[in-house]
């Protein structure tokens, strides 16, 4: 029985007296992340990062302490995710408290925004006491690290299958040195304008190394702020802005004292004006597998993969409630569909239909993954109008059309804008057209001695698909007459598409 509650003790050792408290800084010289003693510089979410770790929050002697049990993977860690960037840049020491009841050395990662991202320095704990550990940033900085734009902090190696007990995070500042001198040399430039967004690039110098931007249009209730190294050039992402509108933004530039540059910035920029719908499409539903699209009932859900793409995906509205969804920085991204595990049956599907509407893209790819992936190239991709794309299931080498759970769409170029929309798997059921055959009550087609001509009603995009999905010709207008070797196409006029023997 003694053994039993030994093991007991052990397992569920953990610390009876709180964390030693803080000294007093001024509200300049702190930066917490965690810790009763403080107002927070930001909040913070936790982050598993498959490490099978968890996290809780306890009380110690009325004091709030964060929990972590470590999982196995890869020696054991898990991440901080700030809710927003911190700017350390006038910092001196990152502090935390720490209780473990072995003696361990493990590293902590401030993860910032500029290259090279990441670096490490040693946290050596005492066994079954609170460790005070204060970590000189100017190692972090040798090491290459710019700690103007923290976003996470990672505790990672020699942890696994152990319980750490956190208190009292943050960044200060040693000096008691006041500051009374105020930023100079402020710039901000437009770099540029999206849908929802507009970038400018902004810089300054301070005494204190660090300097910290706001940018403001108090009539539309904008407010931002960005943090940089004194003298270093940041490149900020105004959000939450309105397609189509004219915004006057102040720049201004303060550091942690409050000082503020006596120079301000004006920007006028000006948001694109968001793409018209595409044509909804016409496929009978019971001829459609729809993963995304307005007309018909998905199959499944999807969720978008972090897989480390610079992409951002917001879904929106373009005109009469028409769902889209609009990547930035698009260089690719992957929809993990019904939680990556395969939920439909494709194998009497013919095509995999996408609608690409892009202002600067040169490239977009798209390809579904079951176990194995294979790049499509959707060409010709036409700046400032809607692509419409059906591509033959043939065209993806080797494709398992039952086990389909992931869908992954890339660009060339990671500034790229792009708006995808009507992602679905389609069959045709239709025959063969043949010569003469009336297709649509408002177009007709007839294949006469290798040539192939369709008539329409009203002016209609036309084009003429190998079945492969290459495009062998595309016009606008009443009519289309092209010469074609004998064979099989796919014919598209409007939003309706047909296959077509040609003879």
């Amino acid at each position: 029985m003694a053994l039993l509650f030994a093991s007991s003790a052990s397992v569920m050792a953990q610390p009876t007296t709180a964390a030693p408290t803080p000294p007093e800084y001024a509200a300049s010289k702190v930066l917490s992340i965690y810790s009763d003693a403080f107002t927070p510089a930001t909040g913070w979410n936790f982050g598993v990062w498959e490490s099978g770790s968890s996290y809780s929050q306890i009380q110690v002697e009325g004091d709030n302490v964060a929990q972590f049990n470590v999982g196995s993977v890869d020696a054991g860690y898990f991440g901080w995710e700030f809710h927003s960037d911190v700017n350390a840049a006038a910092m001196t020491h990152l502090h935390l408290d720490v209780w473990m009841s072995e003696a361990t050395t493990f590293h902590l990662f401030p993860i910032c925004r500029t290259q090279p991202g990441e670096k490490s320095l040693d946290v050596t704990t005492l066994a079954g006491q609170w460790t005070s550990v204060d970590l000189n940033l100017d190692d972090y900085e040798e090491q290459g690290l710019d700690l103007s734009g923290v976003f996470q902090l990672k505790f990672a190696d020699n942890i696994a299958n152990k319980v750490l007990y956190v208190d009292n995070v943050y960044f200060y500042n040693n000096s008691t040195e006041i500051d009374t001198e105020k930023p100079q040399n402020l710039t901000a430039t437009l770099v540029s304008s999206s849908y929802y967004s507009v970038v400018l690039n902004c810089s300054a110098t301070d005494n204190s190394g660090a300097v910290n931007f706001k940018i403001e249009d108090a009539a539309n209730q904008i407010s931002q702020t960005a943090g940089a190294a004194s003298g270093a050039t940041v490149s900020v992402t105004v959000n939450n802005l309105q397609p189509s509108t004219t915004y006057n933004f102040t720049v201004s530039a303060l550091d942690a004292e409050g000082n503020v540059c006596e120079t301000t910035v004006q920007i006028d920029a000006a948001t694109l004006a968001i793409p018209a719908p595409v044509t909804a499409p016409t496929h009978a539903e019971a001829d459609v597998i729809s993963i995304f699209s307005d007309v018909y009932e998905p199959a499944t859900t999807f969720n978008i993969g972090g897989w480390g793409q610079t992409t951002t995906s917001t879904k929106v509205n373009l005109a009469d409630g028409e769902e889209a969804y609009l990547m930035d920085k698009f260089n690719y991204v992957g929809w993990e569909l019904n939680g990556n595990a395969p939920v439909f049956d494709a194998s009497e599907m013919e095509y995999l239909h996408v609608d690409v509407y892009t202002p600067n893209a040169v490239a977009f790819r798209i390809t579904p993954i079951w176990g194995d992936e294979s790049l499509y190239a959707c060409t010709p991709l036409n700046q400032n109008e809607w692509n419409s794309y059906d591509i033959p299931l043939s065209a993806f080498n080797g494709i398992n059309l039952a086990n389909i759970y992931q869908m992954k769409m890339e660009a060339d170029n990671d500034d790229a804008t792009v708006f995808v929309d009507n992602v679905y798997f389609w069959k045709n059921n239709s025959t063969s057209t043949l010569a003469n055959e009336v297709v649509n009550e408002k177009w007709q087609m007839t294949v006469s001695n290798g040539q192939l001509t369709v008539y329409a009603e009203d002016s209609q995009n036309m084009a003429v698909y190998s079945l492969l999905g290459t495009c062998l010709h595309q016009t606008s207008g009443q009519n289309m007459a092209v010469a074609l070797p004998a064979g099989t196409y796919i014919v598209k006029v409007g939003a309706d598409t047909r296959k077509v023997l040609v003879y």
